[in-house]
């Protein structure tokens, strides 16, 4: 749990000092953001399509932890329900691309992929995802 303020922004504009979609992390552990329904502050909607930073910012004195951060464009974060085999679906067993294409993780578990590759961005499955360790 955040103790320092922490808050995700993203910027549809190549400046930081732009005006940004901020969403407060509070007390919460994971957020979700769907982004054809984000609003910058103000009152402008977001330009999904222009994501040029996104990033976190705090008060300080302590710091953000976090374990994992993605974008997707599909309902992965969604917990199902009457569904068999549930673990497959939260945690598939995947093939892991560098950015450039080249194939590192053959059918390795989703989540032992994540955890075992360096900071970077990979796609893994079908997706591309940026590891901050």
């Amino acid at each position: 749990v955040n103790t320092g303020g922490a808050s995700f922004r993203l910027f549809d504009e190549n400046s930081y000092w732009s005006v940004p979609a901020m969403y407060d992390m509070g007390d919460q552990i994971q957020k979700v953001i769907e982004l054809n329904n984000s609003y910058k502050d103000g009152g402008n909607k977001l330009d999904p399509s222009h994501i040029y930073i996104a990033g976190f910012w705090s008060y300080g004195g302590s710091p953000i932890r976090f374990s994992d951060v993605y974008l997707t464009n599909s309902d992965d974060y969604v917990k199902p329900t009457n569904i068999e085999n549930k673990e497959e679906l939260f945690d598939p067993i995947v093939d892991v691309y560098t950015i450039s294409g080249i194939r590192i993780l053959t059918q390795i578990l989703r989540s032992e992929a994540i955890n075992k590759l360096t900071p970077g961005v990979y796609i893994i499955g079908q997706e591309k995802i940026m590891i901050l360790k």
